[in-house]
């Protein structure tokens, strides 16, 4: 909004020059007793101000305020990515622990039966080919257990890269099988188009319209005359004790027009 409003400068210089007697002060008649060598003062303030007739600043502002709001949205798109992925992987973790659970507890369970079945067969009531089912159930299942676990170590470490961790900052918190964390009984969703809006991406998707919106009006903006406003007023004096008299004032004021031909 700040491009609406007059952009106002201040400058103030003091400068000690000497003019050559055979340069171009040679041309002029100095006044009597005027010394080559003389000290300038010269505080200014100076304002420009483009009229915004024809809306082209207030629709540069708008566009600029709409990339922003794009930028802010695409930032919570980044934030909600995360912690979807930081949520998936943490359900992800908790499937994985239940399925080495239960397949600690079908490995109890093999275990006892060829316990079993071998001592049947001591007994001859077994046969040989019961004993080796009972071996190979056995050991099918003790095979899937170091993928089990190694899944369960990647997924400990994604959390931890997601929360900022070094590797196995998280075993021991998260090493202990919990359960699946309770579902809400019920999600407030509202209507559909409501639904739409609450996505960072959609949200982003509408401020870069808004912005590409408002760029289109400053390009047909540009086809229209440009007032520019431009003024100066300060004090010029040879003297610091005369610098701010009545006679030591100096103005500018230069109004400009401006209009593209092709």
């Amino acid at each position: 909004m700040a491009q609406g409003l007059p952009s106002v400068e201040a400058d103030a210089s003091a400068e000690r020059e000497r003019r050559s007697r055979n340069g171009i002060s040679s041309l002029t008649q100095p006044a009597p007793g005027a010394r080559p060598e003389f000290n300038l003062f010269s505080p200014m303030l100076s304002a420009t101000w483009e009229i915004d007739l024809f809306g082209r600043v207030r629709r540069l502002a708008e566009a600029a305020d709409a990339t922003a709001d794009a930028q802010v949205e695409a930032r919570n798109g980044l934030a909600l990515s995360a912690t979807a992925d930081l949520a998936q992987t943490y359900f992800q973790l908790r499937l994985v622990q239940a399925q080495f659970g239960v397949l600690r507890r079908n490995q109890a369970i093999a275990e006892r039966r060829r316990a079993l079945v071998r001592d049947r067969f001591a007994n001859g009531v077994a046969t040989a080919l019961a004993v080796a089912q009972s071996d190979a159930q056995a050991l099918v299942i003790a095979q899937d257990l170091p993928t089990l676990t190694t899944q369960q170590t990647r997924l400990v470490n994604a959390l931890g890269l997601l929360l900022a961790e070094p590797p196995r900052a998280l075993a021991t918190e998260l090493g202990r099988d919990t359960g699946q964390p309770a579902l809400p009984p019920t999600v407030p969703i509202g209507l559909p188009a409501d639904l739409v809006r609450r996505r960072p991406d959609v949200r982003e998707a509408e401020a870069r319209l808004h912005a590409a919106t408002a760029e289109t009006g400053v390009a047909v903006a540009n086809f229209y005359p440009r007032v520019t406003l431009s003024g100066d007023f300060g004090f010029e004096s040879l003297n610091l004790g005369s610098l701010f008299d009545a006679s030591s004032r100096q103005f500018t004021v230069s109004p400009a027009v401006s209009l593209p031909i092709f």
